[in-house]
């Protein structure tokens, strides 16, 4: 039986990165657009 083994490599922006590190945490989670904007990139909404 053979295996075979990929490695991929993701180039990610920091925002990108605390996204991915946000919905890793809570998988079940949905998160409002407004969590993100002021999770993610520190704004408030209107």
């Amino acid at each position: 039986m053979q295996s075979a083994k990929f490695l991929h490599i993701f180039l990610l922006t920091p925002k990108e990165f605390s996204l991915i590190g946000l919905f890793l945490k809570n998988p079940q989670k949905v998160y409002s657009r407004d969590h993100l904007l002021s999770s993610i990139w520190g704004l408030q909404s209107n």
